[in-house]
Parts: structure tokens; sequence; C-alpha cells
């Protein structure tokens, strides 16, 4: 046999060994299989401002809406087949919606009332596919008759909802309580608990016996990094409560726990036109320059009618970033940091211009890692006495 001929047949036998080779993995491949996926209906509850989602409290008998979405498997086309609604109470269980269908998927918008007695009830939303599979989810309505009302008492530094604290760390609470003026009656009880990681505290109980009630009292965080929910119960002498919660980050932070309140006189008047925010305290204009943090900008040349900038400027390496919102009564360092280095339309200058009440800046003083918050307070303009002044208040971190 020639060595031509054998050279043939090697290629061939070779590429029947590939062709064979291709026939094997082609019919090891195959269409996607149903055991290969979770084919769990999917069902979900939209949260709006409309519509009900979640636990919640509403007078007895408050009509509600809620909008459910739903479908099966899209991809071996499962159809919902039955869509149920259940209302659940202490005593009972009973249907108060169900439909048979046909459709992979499922939009729908329904109207109901909660109970007309005091009380909690549980509603579960379930959908079956065409094979038996099942979803469900569930919120608790607990129904209330005219219950009293309480209110978080807010400014003067009073902490408010959503606030990071020290841990460790004491904080301010008030609130207002009152009774329902339908319901008549008188405040029994207040009392504060509180939950971190799903375990509850009582933190405080008191007796009350009035138709109103006020209350501010310092409470203290705990000592480990959480999210803190302290809820503050009032209760009526009927059983009917009402309950607001605040929440609370717990953090090792830096509070802004000084206060100092300056004046920043007219340039061209007779009193101290500048600042010291390291001293804290005021500055006649003959200070070196490396005092004056903060100084008027007012010139002789300023324009009538009352020859006042109501401005002011940094002689030295202390430079001022206007805020668009801070917390001013919760000031931390943290934040005041944050909100130097951050990217805003403003950008550190040495100049804070045309300031009016409200209006806070971030400083950074000279150059060093040091910042303060300042609020201006009042800005005065007076007539041909050039008494004019910028009010102000500041915020610095200290050893009290």
């Amino acid at each position: 046999m020639s060595i031509l001929k054998i050279c043939i047949i090697f290629i061939f036998d070779f590429l029947l060994l590939i062709l064979g080779g291709i026939l094997i993995l082609t019919s090891c491949k195959h269409e996607p299989l149903e055991k290969d996926y979770d084919l769990s209906p999917m069902l979900r509850l939209i949260e709006d401002v409309s519509y009900v989602s979640s636990d919640t409290t509403l007078q007895i008998g408050t009509p509600f809406s809620i909008e459910i979405q739903a479908s099966g498997n899209t991809i071996f086309n499962k159809n919902i087949t039955r869509f149920s609604i259940w209302k659940i109470n202490e005593t009972d269980s009973s249907l108060a919606f169900d439909s048979t269908l046909s459709s992979v998927k499922l939009n729908s918008i329904r109207l109901f009332q909660c109970r007309t007695t005091s009380g909690s009830e549980k509603w579960r939303f379930e959908i079956i596919d065409q094979d038996g599979r099942k979803k469900d989810t569930s919120f608790t309505i607990t129904a209330v008759n005219n219950p009293p009302n309480i209110s978080f008492i807010s400014g003067n530094n009073y902490t408010v909802n959503g606030s990071t604290i020290n841990f460790s760390s004491q904080f301010k609470v008030g609130i207002n309580a009152n009774i329902n003026a339908m319901s008549g009656g008188y405040l029994k009880q207040f009392n504060v608990y509180r939950t971190i990681n799903n375990l509850t505290t009582d933190i405080f109980d008191t007796i009350i016996n009035s138709v109103s009630f006020t209350d501010t009292r310092f409470y203290t965080t705990s000592n480990q990094v959480a999210t803190e929910k302290w809820y503050f119960k009032i209760t009526d002498n009927r059983g009917e409560s009402k309950t607001i919660i605040l929440t609370i980050f717990t953090a090792q932070i830096t509070p802004l726990n000084c206060e100092f309140f300056g004046v920043l006189y007219n340039s061209i008047g007779p009193f101290a036109n500048s600042w010291d925010l390291i001293s804290d305290a005021s500055i006649l204009l003959t200070a070196p320059d490396s005092s004056a943090d903060m100084q008027n900008t007012t010139t002789a040349t300023s324009y009538a009618p009352y020859y006042f900038f109501n401005s002011w400027r940094a002689l030295n390496t202390t430079r001022f970033k206007r805020l668009n919102y801070f917390s001013y009564e919760n000031a931390i360092m943290e934040d005041a940091v944050d909100a130097y280095s951050g990217t805003t339309i403003s950008q550190p200058s040495s100049y804070a211009n045309t300031v009016s009440p409200g209006i806070m800046y971030v400083a950074k003083l000279r150059g060093k890692n040091n910042y303060i918050i300042i609020r201006v307070n009042n800005v005065i303009y007076t007539d041909s006495d050039s008494l004019d002044r910028i009010e102000f208040s500041y915020k610095k971190a200290c050893s009290k």
C-alpha cells in the first residue's frame, strides 16, 4: 500500500472521529428544563402614598386601596389561575376577594375598608399558578377609634428623626399629647420603649390621668453602633393608643457641642468689625490679619443710603462654603467635613457675600482640620450712624 493511500485513509478516519464527537455533543444538548429554574410566581404590593403596602394604623372603618402586581414564570409561560385576598382577625378569617383567571401577568387595584371596631387584622394576598405553585404576602392594619394625639417637639436642641448620635450619649426628646376631642375621656398612660436588632427594651412608663400631657427628658443611646428605633406611645382611658417613632443612628462621632454668638459691625463705624473664630471674640480693625477670620467688607465708598455691605471676608486662610442644608441643632464634625469637601454648586471662598438670616456656612479655620458651622441670625440696617451689623452664631467641638 502506498504512503499516499495510507495518509488518505488516516485523514478520513480522523474526520470520522471528529464528526462522531460533534454528533455526541449535539445529542447532549437539550432545551431548558423546568427543573433548572425556580418556577415560583412573583407577587408584590406597590409602595405608594395612595396605597397600603405594609403594616399601618388607621381610624376604624377607613377605606384603603392596594395595588398588586404578579406574574407566573415567563420562561415557560406559567399562567396565574387564582388570585385571593384573605382578611384575618383575632377570631376568624374570611375571603375578601377571590378570582379565577388564566394569564401570565396580573395587575390589580382594589379598594377595601378596615375593621369597624378597634383591633388588628391581617390582610394576606395569594396567587396560584397552573401547576399549583403559590406565592403570598401580607400586612397588618391596626384599627383605632379616635386615638389620642401625640407629636414630637422640634427646635431648641430637640432630637429629630434620622439623627446620628454618639453611642452611650444623651439626647433630648420632647412630646406633646392630648385627648382626641371626638372621644372625650382622658389620657391614661405614656410609655417609651426601644428596639435594637429586634430586641425590645422598656425605657420609661408613667400614669397621667389628664386631658393633655407634655414631657421633655434626656435618654441615652446604647453602647454600640446600631440603628435604634424609639417608640413613644400615648394611651387613653378607653385603651386607644397612638405611637410615634424616632429613628436614631448611633456611631462614634464628634459633636459640635459648643455654641458661640458674634456680631460684625459696619467697618466704617465705631465698633468692632472683625471676629476671631479661634478665641471666639470680636477684634478691632487694627488687629493682625492672621486673627481676622471674619471682617465686614463695607468701605467708605459703599452705596447709599446705608453704606453697609451685608458680607464678610477672611483676611487669613480661613475659608467658607455656603450650605444648601444642614442640621445646625445636631451638628457634628463628620457632617461638617463631608459638607466642606463634598461637590456642590458652592465652593470654598474667603468671602461670604450678601448674607441673610438663616443662611449657613461651613468654615475650615486657617487651613487646619478644624471645622465649624456658622448660621446668620440677623442682618440689621441703621440709618446714618454706621451701626449696621450682622449677628451670627456658630458651633464648634470643644471639651465641656
